[in-house]
């Protein structure tokens, strides 16, 4: 046999073995986790400095050069695209919105006092946690109902960057104020039904977002947001 039929024979063994491997799986669904990283994913990469972030020896220049002006761009007057709203500079674009905290020079720019969720959370689990000295992040997961999961995420930010985290909105989004605790927050929905709270307390950012039973239970557990005890 030449090499060349040897090759052919080969190749259209080796076609229908694979073949017999394939198998057709059912269509995957994506967790409202999933999706919600998605959203903010896509909302960074469509922004016009993406390009200028995306690794991490950029992303720390970035930064280092970012706290450096600072001070001089917090001069700057709001431009058209910049609304205020309660104690926020309100950043709206085509699909995502960023919300500057007001004044953080003045604020802490490490995480020196941690804050928790004081509500009732006994029915959901610690899906994950992230803490550093530039924020924590934690999410909770409810799964009793299949039908009905439901998702609280929860973040304390210091206000010199806040301005780093976008959320995913849209057009039709409407911004409400609404009062936690004495202070100024934005709530409002996101595209996929998400409910969403950000609010300055002086010192850091917080939000408390997530696929819950209504507007006042993500009320509710933001306002249960206090101080963590020393122990």
């Amino acid at each position: 046999m030449t090499e060349s039929r040897w090759r052919k024979a080969l190749t259209e063994a080796m076609t229908c073995e694979y073949e017999n491997c394939l198998y057709h799986a059912e269509e995957h669904v994506f967790s409202a986790k999933f999706e919600r990283k998605m959203d903010r994913l896509a909302g960074v990469q469509k922004k016009p400095y993406y390009g200028a972030i995306n690794s991490r020896i950029k992303r720390t220049a970035v930064i280092a050069a970012s706290i450096a002006v600072l001070a001089s761009a917090l001069t700057i007057s709001a431009s058209a695209n910049r609304e205020k709203i309660a104690d926020f500079f309100m950043r709206v674009f085509h699909n995502n919105t960023v919300f500057p905290a007001a004044e953080p020079e003045e604020a802490p720019t490490t995480i020196e006092d941690v804050y928790e969720i004081t509500y009732d959370m006994s029915d959901y689990y610690i899906d994950y946690y992230y803490s550093n000295f530039i924020g924590i992040d934690i999410g909770y997961v409810n799964t009793d109902d299949e039908y009905n999961i439901k998702q609280i995420d929860f973040s304390q930010t210091p206000k010199i960057y806040a301005e780093n985290t976008s959320w995913s909105t849209d057009s039709r989004t409407v911004y409400e104020t609404i009062d936690i605790n004495g202070f100024e927050a934005v709530y409002f929905l996101q595209p996929r039904g998400s409910h969403v709270i950000i609010w300055d307390n002086g010192d850091y950012v917080f939000s408390v977002s997530g696929w819950c039973d209504n507007k006042e239970e993500i009320i509710a557990i933001a306002e249960s947001v206090k101080k963590k005890e020393e122990k």
